[in-house]
């Protein structure tokens, strides 16, 4: 989990607008 905070890529970005905060929490 936290790990993949720490290569967040552009598409993660994109991603984690449009996901509610606690599905990029779950990821």
């Amino acid at each position: 989990m936290a790990r993949a905070l720490s290569y967040i890529s552009p598409a993660q970005l994109l991603a984690i607008q449009h996901l509610p905060k606690v599905a990029v929490i779950d990821v």
